[in-house]
């Protein structure tokens, strides 16, 4: 893009165009395609220019493509740090997530492949329109939406899922259903006064005859969600 206003979204990797005659960019958009998740620009004060991009399990995008910028963004101990001049590759990868929220954790799948949790913006005090998200879930079938003040980093072996939050601090269970193709919006507002508050979320799934018959069960990733 050389569009300066861009629609970029709340707590992304870079939110303001870099300048020179192009800025690499990516988005995701919600599975319906009806709004924008995550948006950013990606570059430095010159050309950059995106070639291609693959997503993994977890939904995080590798992007490639050519940068003319001397200070295009990279991280420390990376490959290669410093512009070689005419034009260099790069190769960046991004977890798609906002600040605030920091993925954790592995899913235990359902017949569909591996569950991701996601939200919908940066999770920001006084939100009364953030939600969380799952985009491959089992379609047509129930579950619930797990919000927790504990975290088990390596996750708990319980009834045939892997559970990433701490049964022994304060938990509410929030009843979900998924649509024909696997995905729901869990609206999650956020009071005024809540900046700093920190909990964790996560999807269990009950798969039903959609995956394997009644009583399997799947579960997502979780989420590392603290108030902005």
């Amino acid at each position: 893009t050389s569009s300066a206003n861009f629609p970029t979204t709340s707590g992304a990797f870079d939110t303001t165009y870099n300048g020179g005659t192009a800025d690499a960019f990516v988005a995701r958009l919600s599975p319906k395609g009806s709004s924008l998740v995550y948006a950013t620009f990606l570059g430095g004060t010159s050309r950059d220019v995106a070639w291609a991009l693959a997503l993994d399990a977890q939904g995080a995008a590798t992007v490639a493509g050519e940068t003319f910028s001397v200070n295009f963004p990279t991280t420390r101990g990376a490959f290669d740090t410093t512009y070689n001049r005419y034009g260099d590759g790069f190769v960046t990868r991004l977890d798609m997530l906002p600040i605030g929220v920091v993925r954790y954790g592995k899913s235990t799948p359902a017949c569909r492949g591996p569950i991701v949790i996601d939200v919908t913006r940066m999770p920001k005090s006084g939100d009364p329109k953030f939600a969380v998200t799952c985009g491959s879930a089992p379609p047509k079938t129930g579950g619930l939406l797990l919000l927790g003040a504990g975290q088990h980093l390596s996750g708990l072996p319980i009834v045939g899922i892997r559970l990433h939050l701490d049964l022994f601090k304060p938990l509410f269970l929030v009843p979900v259903t998924s649509n024909t193709i696997g995905a729901t919006n869990s609206p999650l507002p956020l009071p005024p006064g809540t900046k700093g508050v920190r909990f964790f979320l996560q999807y269990v799934w009950f798969n039903t005859a959609t995956c394997g018959g009644l009583g399997t069960l799947s579960a997502s990733d979780a989420l590392d969600l603290t108030v902005q």
